[in-house]
This record gives C-alpha cells, sequence and structure tokens, in this order.
C-alpha cells in the first residue's frame, strides 16, 4: 500500500516538476542568451588572435620558390611579365636558393681589368639576337641549357657557355659542335676560384687563359666541385684538348655592350637575384613592388651571372635578352627577357645600388665582360712566322 502511495505521489508531481522548470526559465536574465553569444564570439576572436602568435607565419626563407601565392600575385598585378611553377625548383625553399654562395667580381678585377676597346657603332638596331644573326652557332641552344642545381655555377656556367658560341662565331666550320664544359671549371679551378661555394667573373678568365676548358663530353656537368668530383677523375673521352682565351675585357655601358655583342657575339653579366625573378615565365622581367631581394649568408644581396643573347623592346619597355642557368623550365626554354636601364653609365656603380631598397636595376651593366678565344687560326698565326698576320709579317 505504501509502494502504491509512493508511486502516485511520483506520478502527481510530475506536472509539478515541469511547471518548477518551465519557471526557472522565464526567471533567466533575457539578457544572458546575449551575453553567452558574445562570449562564444570573443573566445573565437581569442583564439584567432592567440593561434597565429603561438604559430608565426613562415619565415621568408622557408617559403617555396614555387609559392601560389606568389605566382598569383605576379599574374594578376604585372604589366608585363607572367610567372609560373618551374619543375626545376620543385621542392625547393628560398633558403635553398640563399645558400647559393656569392659570384661577383673580385676588387682587383674593380680596379685592373682592362677596358673594351670599343666604340658606339652607329646605328645600332633596337633589337638583336645573337640567336638569329648566328644560327649556326646555337642550333643545339635548347639542348645546353644547364640548371646549376645545388651548386653556386652561374659564373662557370655563363662563362662556357657564351666561350663556346664565341668559338663558333669565330670559325664556324671548326668550332660549331664545341661545348665547353662548365664542370671543369668547377672540379679544376681549385685556387682562384671556389667551385659550387662561388667565384669571381674575372678571376674565371685567368683559368680560361692559362688551363683552358675541355669539352661537355668529357667532364659532364654535375653541379659538384673539386670535394666530390676531383680534378684528377678520369675524363669520359679521349681527346683531351684544351680551349682558351687570349685575353678578356670589360665594358661599362649598355651601348658599349651592344656594340660590342654585334661584332663578336654574346657576353657576360651580373644580375641582382629577387624571389619572383626565380617563377619568370614569359614577358619583360621587371621586379614587382612586392619583390624581395634575396640575401647571403652575410645579409649581402646575391649576385647571379647570366649570359647575354642580345635586346630588343616590348610595348615600350627595353630589354636584356639572356640565357638563365635554372634549366630549360624557367622562362622561354632557358631564356628570358630582363628590364633594361634606360639611362647607361655609372649610375650603376657596384656596391652604389641597394637592391633591398629600389627595384629599377636588375642587371648591372657598368661591369659587362668580353673574352677573345684562342683559336686554331690564332695559334697557327703565333707558331706560324709566314702565316699572314704572323711575325715576319707584323710591322
Amino acid at each position: 500500500m505504501s509502494e502504491v502511495t509512493s508511486t502516485a505521489a511520483t506520478s502527481s508531481s510530475a506536472p509539478d516538476v515541469k511547471k518548477a522548470l518551465a519557471s526557472r526559465r522565464k526567471d533567466v536574465d533575457p539578457d544572458r542568451k546575449y551575453h553567452i553569444a558574445f562570449g562564444v564570439v570573443g573566445a573565437a576572436i581569442a583564439f584567432g588572435l592567440v593561434v597565429p602568435l603561438l604559430s608565426p607565419a613562415p619565415k621568408p626563407g622557408s617559403i617555396f620558390v614555387n609559392d601560389a601565392g606568389l605566382i598569383s600575385h605576379v599574374n594578376n598585378n604585372a604589366h608585363s611579365w607572367q610567372a609560373g611553377e618551374i619543375s626545376s625548383f620543385e621542392g625547393w625553399t628560398v633558403k635553398q636558393v640563399k645558400k647559393w654562395a656569392a659570384v661577383g667580381v673580385s676588387q682587383g678585377g674593380l680596379l685592373n681589368s682592362q677596358q673594351c676597346n670599343v666604340g658606339e657603332i652607329p646605328g645600332i638596331p633596337s633589337e638583336f639576337d645573337a640567336r638569329k644573326r648566328w644560327p649556326d652557332c646555337f642550333a643545339k641552344q635548347e639542348d645546353r641549357v644547364y640548371h646549376q642545381g645545388n651548386c653556386s655555377a652561374s659564373y662557370a656556367i655563363s662563362t662556357a657557355t657564351t666561350l663556346s658560341n664565341r668559338f663558333c662565331i669565330s670559325d664556324p666550320e671548326l668550332y660549331s659542335e664545341l661545348q665547353l664544359a662548365p664542370q671543369y671549371m668547377l672540379s679544376c679551378d681549385q685556387h682562384v676560384n671556389k667551385g659550387c661555394m662561388g667565384g669571381d667573373l674575372d678571376k674565371v678568365y685567368y683559368f680560361t687563359e692559362g688551363h683552358g676548358l675541355v669539352d661537355e663530353r668529357c667532364f659532364p656537368y654535375a653541379a659538384k666541385d673539386a670535394r666530390k668530383l676531383p680534378c684528377k677523375t678520369k675524363m669520359q673521352c679521349d681527346d683531351k684538348k684544351r680551349y682558351r682565351t687570349s685575353s678578356y675585357c670589360v665594358m661599362t655601358d649598355g651601348a658599349q655592350v651592344r656594340s660590342e655583342m654585334l661584332l663578336n657575339g654574346p657576353v657576360v653579366a651580373l644580375m641582382y637575384l629577387y624571389d619572383d625573378f626565380l617563377v619568370y615565365k614569359s614577358g619583360v622581367y621587371t621586379p614587382m613592388a612586392t619583390a624581395t631581394a634575396i640575401l647571403g649568408k652575410s645579409q649581402e644581396p646575391l649576385l647571379h651571372a647570366v649570359k647575354i643573347l642580345g635586346w630588343g623592346e616590348e610595348e615600350g619597355t627595353p630589354y636584356w635578352l639572356i640565357e638563365n642557368s635554372f634549366g630549360k623550365e624557367w622562362g622561354e626554354k632557358g631564356v628570358g627577357k630582363i628590364i633594361r636601364a634606360k639611362a647607361f653609365g655609372k649610375q650603376m656603380n657596384m656596391g652604389e645600388y641597394d637592391p633591398r631598397l629600389k627595384r629599377d636595376i636588375v642587371l648591372l651593366e657598368d661591369f659587362v665582360l668580353s673574352a677573345v678565344p684562342y683559336t686554331a687560326r690564332m695559334k697557327e698565326i703565333h707558331t706560324d712566322p709566314d702565316a699572314p698576320g704572323g711575325k715576319k709579317n707584323k710591322r
């Protein structure tokens, strides 16, 4: 009986419990739900502020070369050029590029290099491409574009490829197939330059004059230096002939550079490196206002060596036509156009321009190098006194 009474009491109290709960809900402060809502929003905002502090944005050096945001920014905002992913830089970070060591010119080279004895030629054309002027010497151009890899070898690559062209231009029948080996310079020039740790353009020619270079077939490019691929490595050919230069000289303004190229072919120059240049695909490259100059270990702007093939103008923008060493996927099969300074001369003295602050100069026109190949004909003249131009015929 008592159990029944207990059960009945429980059943009759259920509506009272519901009423009590309803009464409690009615007594709740009506603004409380807004307080809760604002609390949730505030927590979300705080979380959004704290997370970046705990996980800061990646440092510039850790950003991938093929950064999608950078490429999109260029393609949406650049007026004269386009960017794209470069497969040869797949997986690379800007930090890896920064490990490329310094390429430049020695202090002695700046002070003592011989000036090229070439004046401005009247009627210089508005456009010029060495590949069209001497087609036999560039027939295999696409197959001869290098990717320097994890090796600061632009100084060796630009020198070797330029000399290959110049040997052919001097004697197409004899040298049209010649492709000189930059790897030989990296492995065997252990006293003047530093292999994959960089080098000075003026010192390169000390080596080419004194030791010469061998054919690419004999010492194929491996992106290594003497530490991993020593000079004593057995060559992969029987012909160990050395190809030397007889001299080199320096040009200090754009008009002089163009005159020299019209007469004798490609030359070697230095340029500043910016992060957006690494993903260049087409058009006339001009650093974006947001471009970051790539700096070396000592925070100095990195210099990079390229071969100049010609010049021209596109939609009112003057440019240098260059061959790079980032592989065939970069630019237009390894070739690109770089904005040319509209004023020539000493305004670009090395050391007086900071690419971290300005972006209107890319290629340094006040120290461009030209070399004279020591051809078989020159050797014949030097060794045969009866040859035209030989010792007996000199006046």
